[in-house]
């Protein structure tokens, strides 16, 4: 991973100084949808090749993503983008027991961030171009509430809350693909990305391969 961390910083470095003509810097928002579950799990417990112990089942819905982008396009080919892209953290839960009463129900609610670093070739010319590219997430944070609820085997029921807060450091890699259609000042992207994850969660695991669907619109400022 640290070796694809250099080549992509190394990468943006070398294009932001071989742009001595023509630049445009965007600012922009971009907005999406995943097309797979960031998570969807049932685990159940074996011993002897027999369903004992208990079921685990993780869930994490579909959500909508959305948030601030900054980038430049270089000699009008080559786009740098930095964005930071927010979803609401809605993680449950459900263990239950086959062989006691017993059950726990974990429900969490905050916020994910994730931060991008993209980096995209535009081909042909026209109004209307294909472009595709890649790069890495720089960076996730998640904040949040964390509830407990377990039944224990006498019946007996225990609740407990608690924050939760935590980050991680170039979590996953990205490959991408879209159209775009632009005008003077405006640009507008939509696109089918790629993303996998190297599995170091803080609080659960994501799915390590996701699909999402976005779409962004950006303003543009040309320098000559």
């Amino acid at each position: 991973m640290k070796i694809v961390v250099a080549i992509c910083i190394g990468f943006v470095f070398e294009t932001v100084v071989l742009a001595q003509r023509h630049v445009d810097f965007e600012f922009g928002i971009r907005t999406g949808v995943p097309i797979t579950k960031p998570l969807s799990r049932v685990s159940t417990g074996f011993r002897d090749g027999i369903p004992c112990c208990g079921i685990l089942t993780e869930s994490f819905p579909r959500t909508l993503i959305v948030g601030p982008t900054a980038g430049i396009v270089i000699r009008d080919r080559v786009q740098v983008e930095v964005e930071a892209l927010y979803r609401p953290l809605r993680l449950s839960m459900d263990s239950a027991s086959l062989d006691s009463p017993s059950s726990s129900v974990t429900r969490t609610r905050g916020s994910l961030w994730d931060f991008p670093l993209v980096a995209n070739y535009r081909f042909f010319s026209g109004a209307v171009r294909p472009y595709g590219g890649g790069g890495l997430v720089l960076a996730t944070w998640e904040s949040g509430t964390q509830e407990n609820r377990y039944i224990t085997t006498a019946g007996t029921e225990l609740r407990n809350s608690f924050d939760i807060g935590g980050r991680d450091w170039f979590p996953a890699y990205i490959i991408n693909a879209g159209v775009e259609w632009n005008s003077r000042h405006l640009a507008i992207r939509p696109e089918v990305r790629y993303s996998h994850w190297e599995g170091r969660p803080f609080r659960w695991n994501r799915h390590p391969n996701q699909l999402e669907f976005f779409i962004g619109f950006s303003l543009r400022a040309s320098f000559e």
